[in-house]
C-alpha cells in the first residue's frame, strides 16, 4: 500500500471519521488533475492559455492537456471564444 496508503488509511479508520472499509489505490494520484492556474498571454486575437514552460516564463498553449480533467480543456476552449473585453482581464505581451 506504501506510506501515502497507510497514512491515508490511518486517517479515516483510526480516527473514526465514519468510514468502515477503506481501501487506497496508488494509480488513483496519476489521474486527471482538477485544479489548476492557467497563464493568459498572447493578443486578444490570437490568446495563449496554458502553463509556464518548466523554469522560465514562456506560456505553453496546449489546447488538450492529457493531465487536465475534459472538463478544465473544455472550459479553457470557452474562454478562447470570448473576447477579452468581456472577461474584464488582459493579455500580457512578452
Amino acid at each position: 500500500m506504501g506510506r501515502v496508503g497507510h497514512t491515508a488509511s490511518s486517517l479515516f479508520l483510526l480516527n473514526s471519521l465514519g468510514v468502515l472499509y477503506f481501501t487506497f489505490n496508488s494509480c488513483k494520484l496519476w489521474g486527471w488533475r482538477c485544479r489548476t492556474k492557467l497563464v493568459i498571454r498572447g493578443s486578444p486575437e490570437n490568446p495563449l492559455i496554458g502553463l509556464y514552460q518548466e523554469g522560465i516564463y514562456n506560456v505553453v498553449d496546449f489546447p488538450q492537456c492529457k493531465a487536465h480533467h475534459p472538463s478544465i480543456n473544455a472550459a479553457v476552449e470557452l474562454l478562447k471564444q470570448v473576447p477579452f473585453s468581456v472577461l474584464k482581464t488582459q493579455c500580457y505581451l512578452l
